[in-house]
């Protein structure tokens, strides 16, 4: 083959019509389609299940939100009733159906709160398990919270309830939240005796605080008399 030939036919190539390559390529397509029957079958079927399933999952999840707000809004009514025992069991078999829902974290709240104004601080530690994981998922989170920490300070677990005012302090959205739970957490280290603790935490209060604000000037006093303390301890 001369290299004219061949020239001519490289120019060809390069100047093929569009059409005939597209068609060209769903002929490639076809004889692939054709050998890949049950592959494409299978695929296209998990494809609709997928989709399908993701759109029901929004639907369900929706439509169980608004139910639960709802019934609890009914709820609302027992729980204002002059019926405590009778209030804590409708929350605990709400918040047990309506489990992962802001609703029953709210239920949470309030089931937490009838305890403890029954001196019942075990149960209220109870019904709020799990709190401290919760706190970034919903508005409700930072307050069930830090009503587990003074449930658990109430309890006696004086430990697991600092862990916890720090968990909020690490995660809670707003700065008011980490404040208040820092602010707890070093008091409840200064009253167990934990000085170079509690200091660490006045620290992080002093650090946060506005320059010449006086809440700056009050978290700075209260360091340097746990300073003090634990240099005499």
């Amino acid at each position: 083959m001369s290299a004219q030939s061949m020239a001519n036919r490289s120019s060809r190539a390069r100047h093929a019509d569009p059409d005939d390559v597209m068609l060209a390529r769903a002929l490639e397509f076809a004889d692939w389609a054709s050998g890949n029957v049950k592959a494409i079958v299978i695929g296209v079927v998990l494809l609709v299940v997928l989709v399908g399933g993701g759109l029901y999952y929004r639907y369900y999840t929706a439509h169980r939100t608004q139910e639960a707000s709802a019934e609890l809004m009914k709820l609302q009514r027992t729980v204002n009733a002059d019926n405590p025992q009778l209030a804590a069991r409708d929350l605990e078999q709400f918040v047990h159906r309506y489990d992962g829902t802001t609703a029953a974290a709210e239920a949470q709240v309030v089931l937490a709160q009838m305890y403890l104004q029954q001196n019942d601080a075990k149960k209220a530690v109870a019904a709020l398990q799990g709190a401290e994981g919760r706190i970034g998922k919903s508005d409700v989170g930072p307050q069930a919270a830090l009503l587990l920490a003074a449930s658990q300070t109430a309890a006696g677990d004086t430990k697991g309830a600092v862990q916890t005012y720090l968990a909020v302090a690490d995660q809670a959205p707003h700065e008011y939240q980490k404040a208040e739970a820092l602010e707890d957490a070093a008091v409840l280290r200064t009253q167990s005796g934990d000085f170079k603790g509690a200091a660490e935490l006045y620290q992080r209060l002093v650090d946060g605080a506005e320059k010449g604000s006086p809440q700056r000037q009050l978290y700075e006093m209260r360091l340097a008399e746990v300073q003090a303390k634990a240099e005499f301890k």
